[in-house]
């Protein structure tokens, strides 16, 4: 099962930033979202999970299996996916992130629903805000540039911390 909904709006912000270019699926689980990110125009999307992942059925699409802290960093992700991360650290997560020139970050922390860990959040911090849009289910944050100095966090971000 995908976790998070991409909504047209989402869609719309993704398929500039993905158009032409490797885009590393963290977390890609059913590579639901593997798949639309080449539908959006991804050249190649390399799906990376801890779990077995079912066969791609777009060529574009590659498997790596694997633990985040287990696997090499690559020395350069175009664009990371991140969708539904788990509550507690992921060790190497953040390694990963810091190859990336933007990271997306899909996720719902408000009523039940509670993903990423205090790490990834502080991490996120320190990356300028590109994108925000809200959606029924989650919402998908857009992150650029390195911060020297942490950015305020959005409602998305900060409502993780309400939690604890």
């Amino acid at each position: 099962m995908s976790y998070g909904e991409i909504t047209d709006e989402m869609e719309e912000v993704l398929a500039p930033l993905v158009d032409g270019k490797t885009v590393y699926d963290l977390g890609a689980g059913d590579l639901a979202h593997s798949h639309v990110l080449v539908r959006l125009g991804a050249a190649a999307v390399v799906a990376v999970d801890k779990a077995p992942m079912p066969k791609p059925r777009r060529p574009e699409v590659s498997r790596v299996q694997g633990h985040f802290g287990e696997l090499p960093v690559p020395d350069r992700i175009d664009v990371a996916f991140l969708a539904w991360p788990q509550t507690y650290p992921l060790p190497g997560l953040l390694d990963w992130l810091a190859a990336a020139d933007v990271v997306v970050y899909l996720g719902h922390n408000f009523d039940d629903s509670y993903c990423g860990s205090p790490q990834l959040f502080f991490y996120m911090t320190r990356r300028a805000l590109r994108d925000e849009v809200v959606g029924r289910l989650n919402t998908m944050l857009v992150l650029g540039e390195r911060l020297e100095e942490t950015r305020p966090m959005t409602d998305e971000e900060a409502s993780h911390f309400s939690r604890l």
